[in-house]
């Protein structure tokens, strides 16, 4: 996880909000212009995008899945994120290889004391009662209606992750969640 990824998750979360709340093309082009970016940053970006489509269905949210605008900022993604993944295919898929050698060999299995510790330092130690009350929030009936669905399949899909990857990072992605849609 790195800095830029979490502020990335952000912005995608906060734009992908307020464009299914009041629809507009520059919304929409901006949640393409962002997700393709967050995709070219890190490829897990691709559980956030999976975890709102999804939460999308689950919720019902019908009108924006029929919307244009939708399928034209994943066009805007792939457009973004086509060149790399051509890279990827010409050279015999690099990240892969340091995926799975990162996997094996660098990432740690924690105990959940220590998956917590390094989730508070990830998170930075200073903006722990941030971070916490937003999720206390987000888990207590004073959410807005709706806010919940999308920060909690993001929240189940990223937490089973990070479990079977071994790796806290994608768990930073559930905490933005619930505090951007815990609002």
């Amino acid at each position: 996880m790195n800095p830029i990824d979490v502020m990335l998750c952000t912005l995608f979360l906060v734009a992908f909000l307020g464009a299914i709340t009041t629809p507009s093309p520059p919304k929409w082009i901006a949640v393409g212009v962002l997700f393709g970016t967050g995709l070219l940053n890190k490829y897990t970006f691709l559980v956030l995008g999976f975890s709102v489509l999804l939460s999308l269905i689950m919720t019902k949210r019908w009108e924006v899945l029929r919307s244009r605008w939708l399928y034209i900022s994943g066009a805007v993604a792939l457009v973004m994120f086509l060149p790399h993944l051509l890279w990827q295919i010409n050279n015999g898929w690099p990240t892969l290889e340091f995926i799975h050698n990162a996997t094996e060999f660098k990432n740690l299995l924690l105990s959940p004391i220590a998956f917590m510790s390094q989730l508070v330092i990830g998170l930075n130690p200073l903006t722990l009662p941030l971070w916490l009350r937003e999720c206390c929030t987000f888990f207590s009936a004073r959410r807005p209606k709706n806010a919940g669905s999308l920060a909690g399949l993001q929240w189940c899909l990223s937490s089973s992750i990070c479990s079977r990857t071994r790796s806290s990072f994608m768990c930073f992605r559930c905490f933005l969640s619930c505090s951007v849609q815990g609002r």
